[in-house]
Protein backbone atom coordinates (compact mmCIF):
# COMPACT_ATOMS: atom_id res chain seq x y z
CA UNK A 1 0.00 0.00 0.00
CA UNK A 2 0.94 3.50 -0.75
CA UNK A 3 1.59 6.48 2.13
CA UNK A 4 -1.94 6.60 3.75
CA UNK A 5 -1.98 9.92 2.89
CA UNK A 6 -2.56 9.08 -0.75
CA UNK A 7 -6.04 7.29 -0.08
CA UNK A 8 -7.02 10.23 2.04
CA UNK A 9 -7.71 12.77 -0.57
CA UNK A 10 -10.11 10.88 -2.77
CA UNK A 11 -13.92 11.69 -1.49
CA UNK A 12 -14.77 8.54 -1.43
CA UNK A 13 -12.79 7.70 1.66
CA UNK A 14 -13.13 11.15 2.83
CA UNK A 15 -16.52 10.82 3.19
CA UNK A 16 -16.64 7.79 4.35
CA UNK A 17 -14.69 8.72 7.33
CA UNK A 18 -16.89 11.63 7.80
CA UNK A 19 -20.33 9.27 7.74
CA UNK A 20 -18.56 7.04 9.88
CA UNK A 21 -17.97 9.98 12.59
CA UNK A 22 -21.22 11.37 12.16
CA UNK A 23 -22.68 8.02 13.08
CA UNK A 24 -20.77 6.09 15.64
CA UNK A 25 -17.31 8.99 16.76
CA UNK A 26 -15.63 6.45 15.51
CA UNK A 27 -12.22 7.36 12.96
CA UNK A 28 -10.78 5.03 10.66
CA UNK A 29 -6.82 4.60 10.18
CA UNK A 30 -4.57 2.71 7.40
CA UNK A 31 -1.88 0.38 7.90
CA UNK A 32 1.17 -0.86 5.37
CA UNK A 33 1.30 -4.97 4.37
CA UNK A 34 4.10 -4.79 7.16
CA UNK A 35 2.02 -3.70 9.58
CA UNK A 36 3.25 -0.68 10.45
CA UNK A 37 1.32 3.01 10.83
CA UNK A 38 3.26 6.52 9.78
CA UNK A 39 2.40 9.38 11.70
CA UNK A 40 -0.77 10.49 9.16
CA UNK A 41 -2.45 7.03 9.53
CA UNK A 42 -5.43 8.59 11.07
CA UNK A 43 -5.07 11.11 8.61
CA UNK A 44 -3.89 13.83 9.89
CA UNK A 45 -0.07 15.12 10.63
CA UNK A 46 -0.59 14.67 14.51
CA UNK A 47 -2.40 11.37 15.59
CA UNK A 48 -6.01 11.41 15.70
CA UNK A 49 -7.77 8.79 18.03
CA UNK A 50 -11.49 8.03 17.57
CA UNK A 51 -13.50 11.35 18.30
CA UNK A 52 -15.76 9.70 20.59
CA UNK A 53 -13.54 7.85 23.37
CA UNK A 54 -11.72 9.78 26.02
CA UNK A 55 -9.86 6.64 26.93
CA UNK A 56 -8.32 6.50 23.24
CA UNK A 57 -7.27 9.92 23.32
CA UNK A 58 -5.18 10.27 26.02
CA UNK A 59 -3.43 6.84 25.08
CA UNK A 60 -2.66 8.20 21.86
CA UNK A 61 -1.52 11.48 23.46
CA UNK A 62 1.39 9.89 25.13
CA UNK A 63 4.33 7.84 23.34
CA UNK A 64 3.82 4.98 26.30
CA UNK A 65 -0.03 4.98 25.28
CA UNK A 66 0.57 5.17 21.59
CA UNK A 67 2.93 1.98 21.73
CA UNK A 68 0.53 0.09 23.32
CA UNK A 69 -2.10 1.10 20.54
CA UNK A 70 0.12 0.61 17.62
CA UNK A 71 0.66 -3.13 18.95
CA UNK A 72 -2.89 -3.94 18.60
CA UNK A 73 -2.87 -2.66 15.07
CA UNK A 74 -0.03 -5.34 14.85
CA UNK A 75 -1.93 -7.58 16.02
CA UNK A 76 -4.87 -7.38 13.46
CA UNK A 77 -1.81 -7.55 10.79
CA UNK A 78 -0.62 -10.83 12.03
CA UNK A 79 -4.71 -12.31 12.04
CA UNK A 80 -5.18 -10.29 8.28
CA UNK A 81 -2.10 -10.94 6.41
CA UNK A 82 -1.61 -13.87 4.17
CA UNK A 83 -0.86 -17.71 4.84
CA UNK A 84 -3.89 -17.00 7.74
CA UNK A 85 -7.28 -17.60 7.92
CA UNK A 86 -8.92 -14.35 8.02
CA UNK A 87 -9.21 -13.04 4.48
CA UNK A 88 -12.16 -10.96 5.18
CA UNK A 89 -13.63 -8.62 7.25
CA UNK A 90 -12.21 -8.66 10.71
CA UNK A 91 -13.73 -7.59 14.82
CA UNK A 92 -11.22 -7.69 17.53
CA UNK A 93 -10.03 -6.44 20.96
CA UNK A 94 -7.56 -3.80 21.41
CA UNK A 95 -5.17 -4.13 24.50
CA UNK A 96 -7.72 -1.99 26.07
CA UNK A 97 -10.77 -4.66 25.80
CA UNK A 98 -12.34 -2.09 23.32
CA UNK A 99 -13.58 -3.58 20.04
CA UNK A 100 -11.60 -3.10 16.96
CA UNK A 101 -12.87 -3.66 12.87
CA UNK A 102 -10.73 -4.70 9.87
CA UNK A 103 -10.91 -5.04 6.24
CA UNK A 104 -7.59 -5.87 4.47
CA UNK A 105 -6.94 -4.27 1.13
CA UNK A 106 -5.51 -6.47 -1.92
CA UNK A 107 -4.61 -5.10 -5.39
CA UNK A 108 -3.22 -7.08 -8.15
CA UNK A 109 -3.90 -10.10 -5.94
CA UNK A 110 -1.49 -8.97 -3.56
CA UNK A 111 -2.06 -7.66 0.56
CA UNK A 112 -1.51 -4.34 0.66
CA UNK A 113 -2.34 -3.67 3.87
CA UNK A 114 -5.60 -2.95 5.95
CA UNK A 115 -8.06 -0.58 6.84
CA UNK A 116 -9.47 -0.25 10.71
CA UNK A 117 -11.76 1.26 13.12
CA UNK A 118 -10.63 1.16 16.55
CA UNK A 119 -11.99 2.16 20.00
CA UNK A 120 -15.95 1.38 20.31
CA UNK A 121 -17.79 -1.11 22.61
CA UNK A 122 -19.95 -3.97 21.15
CA UNK A 123 -22.43 -3.11 24.60
CA UNK A 124 -23.46 -0.76 26.81
CA UNK A 125 -19.80 0.05 29.78
CA UNK A 126 -21.19 -0.91 33.46
CA UNK A 127 -19.56 1.53 36.23
CA UNK A 128 -17.15 -1.59 37.09
CA UNK A 129 -15.94 -1.76 33.34
CA UNK A 130 -15.20 1.94 33.30
CA UNK A 131 -13.44 1.87 36.67
CA UNK A 132 -11.09 -0.82 35.05
CA UNK A 133 -10.55 0.59 32.04
CA UNK A 134 -9.84 3.95 33.87
CA UNK A 135 -7.24 1.84 36.52
CA UNK A 136 -5.89 0.19 32.94
CA UNK A 137 -4.98 3.63 31.40
CA UNK A 138 -3.34 5.08 34.30
CA UNK A 139 -1.23 2.06 34.95
CA UNK A 140 0.01 2.68 31.28
CA UNK A 141 0.59 6.53 31.63
CA UNK A 142 2.47 6.98 34.37
CA UNK A 143 2.24 10.16 36.52
CA UNK A 144 -1.26 10.71 35.41
CA UNK A 145 -3.98 11.37 38.39
CA UNK A 146 -6.78 12.16 36.39
CA UNK A 147 -9.16 11.35 33.04
CA UNK A 148 -10.43 14.23 31.21
CA UNK A 149 -14.00 12.23 30.25
CA UNK A 150 -14.99 8.82 30.21
CA UNK A 151 -16.73 8.60 26.81
CA UNK A 152 -17.04 5.04 24.63
CA UNK A 153 -18.89 4.64 21.49
CA UNK A 154 -21.26 1.63 21.81
CA UNK A 155 -22.21 0.66 18.68
CA UNK A 156 -24.77 -2.31 18.41
CA UNK A 157 -24.92 -5.93 16.82
CA UNK A 158 -26.03 -4.45 13.29
CA UNK A 159 -24.10 -1.05 14.21
CA UNK A 160 -20.71 -3.67 13.62
CA UNK A 161 -22.27 -5.38 10.96
CA UNK A 162 -23.07 -1.90 9.04
CA UNK A 163 -19.06 -0.30 9.79
CA UNK A 164 -17.48 -3.36 8.63
CA UNK A 165 -19.00 -3.32 5.24
CA UNK A 166 -17.82 0.43 5.14
CA UNK A 167 -14.30 -0.56 6.21
CA UNK A 168 -14.97 -3.10 3.33
CA UNK A 169 -15.74 -0.69 0.82
CA UNK A 170 -13.81 1.97 1.74
CA UNK A 171 -10.79 -1.17 1.54
CA UNK A 172 -12.34 -2.18 -2.15
CA UNK A 173 -11.81 1.93 -3.41
CA UNK A 174 -8.38 1.68 -2.47
CA UNK A 175 -7.83 -1.46 -4.01
CA UNK A 176 -9.32 0.01 -6.67
CA UNK A 177 -7.05 3.30 -6.95
CA UNK A 178 -3.68 1.24 -6.39
CA UNK A 179 -4.50 -1.11 -9.19
CA UNK A 180 -5.62 2.05 -11.15
CA UNK A 181 -1.74 3.81 -10.15
CA UNK A 182 -0.10 0.56 -10.76
CA UNK A 183 -1.71 -0.26 -14.20
CA UNK A 184 -0.89 3.80 -15.36
CA UNK A 185 2.62 3.70 -13.47
CA UNK A 186 3.41 0.26 -15.99
CA UNK A 187 2.09 2.32 -18.95
CA UNK A 188 4.56 5.48 -18.54
CA UNK A 189 7.51 2.40 -18.05
CA UNK A 190 6.87 1.59 -21.86
CA UNK A 191 8.21 4.30 -24.90
CA UNK A 192 4.22 5.94 -24.73
CA UNK A 193 5.82 9.37 -24.15
CA UNK A 194 7.90 10.58 -26.89
CA UNK A 195 10.76 13.13 -25.77
CA UNK A 196 11.34 16.78 -27.68
CA UNK A 197 14.32 15.25 -30.07
CA UNK A 198 12.43 12.40 -31.20
CA UNK A 199 9.62 14.50 -32.55
CA UNK A 200 9.87 15.56 -36.32
CA UNK A 201 10.78 19.71 -36.67
CA UNK A 202 12.79 20.12 -39.46
CA UNK A 203 10.22 22.63 -40.88
CA UNK A 204 11.10 26.07 -39.42
CA UNK A 205 7.39 26.28 -38.36
CA UNK A 206 7.06 22.95 -35.93
CA UNK A 207 10.36 24.02 -34.61
CA UNK A 208 8.98 27.15 -33.29
CA UNK A 209 5.92 25.13 -31.77
CA UNK A 210 8.59 22.23 -29.84
CA UNK A 211 10.26 25.45 -28.47
CA UNK A 212 7.30 26.79 -27.08
CA UNK A 213 6.07 23.53 -25.65
CA UNK A 214 9.45 22.90 -24.62
CA UNK A 215 9.76 26.13 -22.12
CA UNK A 216 6.14 25.89 -20.78
CA UNK A 217 6.79 21.68 -20.02
CA UNK A 218 8.46 22.31 -16.88
CA UNK A 219 5.33 24.27 -15.58
CA UNK A 220 2.10 22.75 -14.46
CA UNK A 221 0.47 25.70 -16.32
CA UNK A 222 -2.33 24.12 -18.66
CA UNK A 223 -1.72 24.10 -22.45
CA UNK A 224 -4.41 24.42 -25.54
CA UNK A 225 -3.29 22.51 -28.54
CA UNK A 226 -5.29 23.77 -31.85
CA UNK A 227 -5.21 22.14 -34.84
CA UNK A 228 -6.38 19.58 -37.51
CA UNK A 229 -7.15 16.44 -37.12
CA UNK A 230 -4.23 14.43 -37.82
CA UNK A 231 -1.93 17.03 -36.94
CA UNK A 232 -0.11 15.29 -34.20
CA UNK A 233 -2.01 16.81 -30.93
CA UNK A 234 -2.00 13.69 -28.73
CA UNK A 235 2.12 12.87 -29.68
CA UNK A 236 2.78 16.80 -28.80
CA UNK A 237 0.92 16.20 -25.50
CA UNK A 238 3.15 12.66 -24.88
CA UNK A 239 5.88 14.80 -24.94
CA UNK A 240 5.01 17.13 -22.41
CA UNK A 241 4.40 14.67 -20.18
CA UNK A 242 7.74 13.53 -20.66
CA UNK A 243 9.20 16.34 -19.20
CA UNK A 244 8.89 18.23 -16.38
CA UNK A 245 8.09 17.75 -12.70
CA UNK A 246 5.61 15.36 -13.75
CA UNK A 247 7.32 13.14 -15.89
CA UNK A 248 7.48 10.33 -13.57
CA UNK A 249 3.76 10.53 -12.78
CA UNK A 250 0.33 8.88 -15.19
CA UNK A 251 -0.20 10.17 -18.23
CA UNK A 252 -3.93 9.91 -19.11
CA UNK A 253 -5.55 10.66 -22.98
CA UNK A 254 -9.49 11.38 -22.07
CA UNK A 255 -11.38 10.53 -24.74
CA UNK A 256 -15.10 11.28 -23.52
CA UNK A 257 -18.17 9.25 -24.57
CA UNK A 258 -21.19 9.91 -26.40
CA UNK A 259 -23.34 10.23 -23.32
CA UNK A 260 -22.54 13.54 -21.79
CA UNK A 261 -23.38 12.21 -18.12
CA UNK A 262 -21.50 9.80 -18.88
CA UNK A 263 -18.27 11.79 -19.80
CA UNK A 264 -18.30 13.81 -16.92
CA UNK A 265 -18.92 10.71 -14.78
CA UNK A 266 -16.32 9.57 -15.60
CA UNK A 267 -14.08 11.90 -15.28
CA UNK A 268 -15.14 13.98 -12.63
CA UNK A 269 -16.32 10.69 -10.38
CA UNK A 270 -19.74 10.25 -8.94
CA UNK A 271 -21.47 10.63 -5.38
CA UNK A 272 -23.80 7.08 -5.31
CA UNK A 273 -26.62 6.77 -2.50
CA UNK A 274 -24.96 10.26 -0.76
CA UNK A 275 -21.62 9.09 0.54
CA UNK A 276 -20.53 6.89 -1.35
CA UNK A 277 -19.63 6.93 -5.06
CA UNK A 278 -16.73 6.07 -7.68
CA UNK A 279 -13.10 7.69 -8.33
CA UNK A 280 -13.09 9.83 -11.39
CA UNK A 281 -10.25 10.21 -14.12
CA UNK A 282 -9.29 13.32 -12.72
CA UNK A 283 -8.88 12.63 -9.12
CA UNK A 284 -7.28 8.97 -9.59
CA UNK A 285 -4.56 10.81 -11.86
CA UNK A 286 -3.49 12.76 -9.01
CA UNK A 287 0.60 14.52 -9.51
CA UNK A 288 0.23 13.56 -12.91
CA UNK A 289 -1.13 15.02 -16.53
CA UNK A 290 -4.62 14.79 -18.64
CA UNK A 291 -4.80 14.87 -22.07
CA UNK A 292 -8.40 16.23 -23.09
CA UNK A 293 -9.31 14.99 -26.98
CA UNK A 294 -11.11 16.91 -29.07
CA UNK A 295 -14.60 16.89 -27.88
CA UNK A 296 -14.44 15.09 -24.61
CA UNK A 297 -14.66 18.55 -22.67
CA UNK A 298 -16.89 20.52 -25.03
CA UNK A 299 -19.93 19.61 -22.72
CA UNK A 300 -21.28 22.93 -21.40
CA UNK A 301 -21.32 21.00 -17.05
CA UNK A 302 -17.78 19.59 -18.16
CA UNK A 303 -16.65 23.29 -19.07
CA UNK A 304 -18.12 24.51 -16.52
CA UNK A 305 -16.21 22.30 -13.86
CA UNK A 306 -12.92 22.25 -15.65
CA UNK A 307 -13.19 26.26 -15.19
CA UNK A 308 -13.16 25.67 -11.55
CA UNK A 309 -10.64 23.04 -11.98
CA UNK A 310 -8.16 25.98 -13.16
CA UNK A 311 -9.17 28.79 -11.04
CA UNK A 312 -9.42 27.25 -7.52
CA UNK A 313 -7.65 23.39 -7.93
CA UNK A 314 -10.73 21.83 -6.81
CA UNK A 315 -13.48 19.52 -8.48
CA UNK A 316 -16.93 18.46 -7.81
CA UNK A 317 -17.81 14.91 -8.38
CA UNK A 318 -21.25 14.13 -9.82
CA UNK A 319 -24.49 14.41 -7.42
CA UNK A 320 -21.83 15.93 -4.76
CA UNK A 321 -21.53 19.94 -3.69
CA UNK A 322 -18.63 19.41 -1.82
CA UNK A 323 -15.31 20.02 -3.71
CA UNK A 324 -12.28 18.27 -3.66
CA UNK A 325 -8.74 18.69 -4.27
CA UNK A 326 -7.18 17.82 -7.49
CA UNK A 327 -3.65 18.25 -8.46
CA UNK A 328 -3.25 17.26 -11.57
CA UNK A 329 -2.29 19.25 -15.43
CA UNK A 330 -4.98 19.56 -17.85
CA UNK A 331 -3.83 19.61 -21.74
CA UNK A 332 -6.62 20.38 -24.10
CA UNK A 333 -7.46 19.43 -27.86
CA UNK A 334 -8.82 21.19 -29.81
CA UNK A 335 -9.54 21.25 -33.74
CA UNK A 336 -10.74 24.77 -34.70
CA UNK A 337 -9.95 28.15 -33.44
CA UNK A 338 -11.63 29.19 -30.20
CA UNK A 339 -13.07 32.04 -31.48
CA UNK A 340 -15.31 29.84 -33.97
CA UNK A 341 -16.15 27.43 -30.97
CA UNK A 342 -17.36 30.81 -28.92
CA UNK A 343 -19.59 31.91 -32.00
CA UNK A 344 -21.23 28.73 -32.44
CA UNK A 345 -22.07 28.70 -29.07
CA UNK A 346 -19.91 25.14 -27.82
CA UNK A 347 -17.22 26.68 -25.78
CA UNK A 348 -17.81 29.10 -23.09
CA UNK A 349 -16.21 32.67 -23.39
CA UNK A 350 -15.03 32.91 -19.81
CA UNK A 351 -13.26 29.00 -20.40
CA UNK A 352 -11.37 30.39 -23.79
CA UNK A 353 -10.51 33.70 -21.97
CA UNK A 354 -8.79 31.59 -19.41
CA UNK A 355 -7.32 29.22 -21.87
CA UNK A 356 -6.22 32.27 -24.88
CA UNK A 357 -2.69 32.74 -22.86
CA UNK A 358 -1.56 29.11 -23.26
CA UNK A 359 -2.65 28.57 -26.72
CA UNK A 360 -0.40 26.53 -28.91
CA UNK A 361 -1.66 26.67 -32.77
CA UNK A 362 0.08 23.11 -34.55
CA UNK A 363 0.35 23.82 -38.21
CA UNK A 364 -1.37 21.11 -40.55
CA UNK A 365 1.05 18.99 -42.87
CA UNK A 366 1.03 21.05 -45.73
CA UNK A 367 2.78 24.03 -44.48
CA UNK A 368 5.43 21.12 -43.28
CA UNK A 369 6.89 20.42 -46.30
CA UNK A 370 10.19 19.59 -45.04
CA UNK A 371 9.26 17.08 -42.45
CA UNK A 372 6.87 14.91 -44.88
CA UNK A 373 10.09 12.41 -45.52
CA UNK A 374 11.58 12.38 -42.08
CA UNK A 375 8.10 11.50 -41.11
CA UNK A 376 7.69 8.82 -43.83
CA UNK A 377 10.41 7.11 -43.02
CA UNK A 378 9.38 7.25 -39.25
CA UNK A 379 6.21 5.60 -40.72
CA UNK A 380 8.06 3.59 -42.73
CA UNK A 381 10.12 1.96 -39.60
CA UNK A 382 6.87 1.83 -37.27
CA UNK A 383 5.77 -0.78 -39.61
CA UNK A 384 8.46 -2.68 -40.35
CA UNK A 385 8.98 -5.63 -38.84
CA UNK A 386 11.15 -9.14 -38.47
CA UNK A 387 14.79 -7.24 -37.79
CA UNK A 388 13.87 -6.96 -42.08
CA UNK A 389 15.48 -3.55 -43.52
CA UNK A 390 13.37 -1.08 -43.69
CA UNK A 391 12.17 -0.03 -47.17
CA UNK A 392 13.03 3.85 -48.46
CA UNK A 393 10.84 6.04 -50.89
CA UNK A 394 11.98 6.09 -54.86
CA UNK A 395 12.68 9.74 -55.13
CA UNK A 396 9.56 10.36 -57.47
CA UNK A 397 7.43 9.21 -55.08
CA UNK A 398 8.68 11.34 -52.31
CA UNK A 399 8.28 14.24 -54.87
CA UNK A 400 4.72 12.91 -55.15
CA UNK A 401 3.84 13.07 -51.66
CA UNK A 402 5.74 16.66 -50.94
CA UNK A 403 3.25 18.08 -53.86
CA UNK A 404 0.39 16.11 -51.81
CA UNK A 405 -1.92 18.77 -50.02
CA UNK A 406 -2.88 15.96 -46.86
CA UNK A 407 -6.29 17.05 -45.92
CA UNK A 408 -6.22 14.22 -43.10
CA UNK A 409 -2.47 15.31 -42.28
CA UNK A 410 -0.04 12.91 -40.52
CA UNK A 411 -2.71 10.70 -39.83
CA UNK A 412 -3.35 10.31 -43.85
CA UNK A 413 0.36 9.88 -44.39
CA UNK A 414 0.66 7.27 -42.44
CA UNK A 415 -2.06 5.35 -43.82
CA UNK A 416 -0.18 5.79 -47.39
CA UNK A 417 2.86 4.28 -46.53
CA UNK A 418 1.05 1.43 -45.15
CA UNK A 419 -0.23 0.54 -48.19
CA UNK A 420 2.79 1.40 -50.12
CA UNK A 421 4.29 -1.32 -48.13
CA UNK A 422 1.37 -3.67 -48.81
CA UNK A 423 1.64 -2.92 -52.59
CA UNK A 424 5.24 -3.55 -52.10
CA UNK A 425 6.32 -6.17 -49.36
CA UNK A 426 9.56 -7.20 -51.29
CA UNK A 427 10.73 -4.04 -52.46
CA UNK A 428 13.09 -2.17 -51.22
CA UNK A 429 12.24 1.12 -52.92
CA UNK A 430 8.79 1.93 -52.25
CA UNK A 431 8.03 2.69 -56.34
CA UNK A 432 5.81 5.74 -57.82
CA UNK A 433 3.56 3.70 -59.67
CA UNK A 434 2.07 2.45 -56.14
CA UNK A 435 1.47 6.03 -54.56
CA UNK A 436 -2.48 6.35 -54.25
CA UNK A 437 -4.01 7.43 -57.77
CA UNK A 438 -5.53 10.57 -55.57
CA UNK A 439 -2.14 11.48 -54.81
CA UNK A 440 -0.62 11.37 -58.17
CA UNK A 441 -3.42 13.23 -59.54
CA UNK A 442 -3.13 15.86 -56.90
CA UNK A 443 0.86 16.14 -57.90
CA UNK A 444 0.34 15.95 -61.60
CA UNK A 445 1.71 12.23 -61.97
CA UNK A 446 -1.09 10.40 -63.53
CA UNK A 447 -1.54 12.82 -66.10
CA UNK A 448 2.12 12.95 -66.83
CA UNK A 449 2.42 9.69 -66.98
CA UNK A 450 -0.25 9.08 -69.31
CA UNK A 451 1.19 11.79 -71.58
CA UNK A 452 4.10 9.83 -71.64
CA UNK A 453 2.66 6.87 -72.88
CA UNK A 454 0.98 8.68 -75.45
CA UNK A 455 4.29 10.24 -76.88
CA UNK A 456 5.80 6.73 -76.31
CA UNK A 457 3.07 4.51 -78.19
CA UNK A 458 0.96 6.82 -80.32
CA UNK A 459 -1.42 4.04 -79.77
CA UNK A 460 -5.06 5.29 -78.53
CA UNK A 461 -5.82 1.19 -77.50
CA UNK A 462 -2.17 1.06 -75.26
CA UNK A 463 -2.87 4.71 -73.51
CA UNK A 464 -6.62 3.75 -72.70
CA UNK A 465 -5.34 -0.21 -71.21
CA UNK A 466 -2.67 2.12 -69.25
CA UNK A 467 -5.38 4.18 -67.85
CA UNK A 468 -7.18 1.04 -66.94
CA UNK A 469 -4.84 -0.40 -65.39
CA UNK A 470 -4.47 2.39 -63.47
CA UNK A 471 -8.33 2.72 -62.37
CA UNK A 472 -7.97 -0.92 -61.29
CA UNK A 473 -5.07 -0.69 -59.51
CA UNK A 474 -5.44 2.33 -57.53
CA UNK A 475 -9.25 0.51 -57.19
CA UNK A 476 -7.70 -2.22 -55.51
CA UNK A 477 -5.76 0.23 -53.32
CA UNK A 478 -8.99 1.71 -51.95
CA UNK A 479 -10.71 -1.90 -51.14
CA UNK A 480 -7.74 -3.41 -49.28
CA UNK A 481 -7.70 -5.99 -52.31
CA UNK A 482 -11.17 -7.01 -52.11
CA UNK A 483 -12.15 -8.26 -55.65
CA UNK A 484 -15.70 -8.70 -55.45
CA UNK A 485 -16.36 -4.67 -54.05
CA UNK A 486 -13.91 -3.62 -56.80
CA UNK A 487 -16.18 -5.19 -59.35
CA UNK A 488 -19.00 -3.71 -58.01
CA UNK A 489 -17.39 0.00 -58.22
CA UNK A 490 -16.70 -0.67 -61.74
CA UNK A 491 -19.82 -2.16 -62.59
CA UNK A 492 -18.10 -5.21 -64.28
CA UNK A 493 -18.21 -8.85 -62.73
CA UNK A 494 -16.12 -10.52 -61.13
CA UNK A 495 -15.26 -12.86 -63.61
CA UNK A 496 -14.47 -9.95 -65.56
CA UNK A 497 -11.93 -8.23 -63.40
CA UNK A 498 -10.04 -11.18 -62.70
CA UNK A 499 -9.34 -11.29 -66.45
CA UNK A 500 -8.27 -7.95 -66.05
CA UNK A 501 -5.96 -8.08 -63.11
CA UNK A 502 -4.08 -10.93 -64.75
CA UNK A 503 -4.09 -9.32 -67.66
CA UNK A 504 -2.38 -6.46 -66.39
CA UNK A 505 -0.23 -8.51 -63.77
CA UNK A 506 -1.74 -7.30 -60.93
CA UNK A 507 -3.56 -9.92 -59.22
CA UNK A 508 -0.42 -11.61 -57.46
CA UNK A 509 1.23 -7.69 -56.45
CA UNK A 510 -1.39 -7.63 -53.35
CA UNK A 511 -1.20 -9.26 -50.12
CA UNK A 512 -4.45 -8.23 -48.92
CA UNK A 513 -6.09 -10.18 -51.99
CA UNK A 514 -9.61 -11.27 -51.13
Amino acid sequence: MKDPRSYLGLHTVSMLREVIRKWWQVDIGFAAASGHLSDHSWGRPEPVPPAGNDFCRIMLGSKAGRRRCLSSVREIHRLLRPGTRSHGRLLHSCHLGLQMAAAPVYARGQYRGFVFACGFSSRELSRTRITRLRGAVLDILSGKNTLPGERVPVLGREDIERLKDLLVYGAGEMAAFEEELARRETTSLHDTRVPFESVVQRSPNMADVLARLKKVSHSSTPILLVGEQGTGKQVLTRTVAASGPRRTSPFVVFAGSPDALTTETKLFGQVRGGPLGKVGVLESTRGGTVYLHPGAWMIPTVQVKLLRLLQEETLVPVGSDRPVEANVRLLFGLKRDPEAEVAEGRLRRDLADWLAPYRVDIPPLRERQEDIGPLADLFIRQYTSGGKPPARLHPESLSLLQRYHWPGNATELKEEIRSLLALSPKDTVLPPEHVSLRIRESAGGTSQALAQALNDTQDLKQAVEILERQIIHEGLIRTRGNKSHLARQLRISRSNLIKKLSKYGLGKKLPLDK
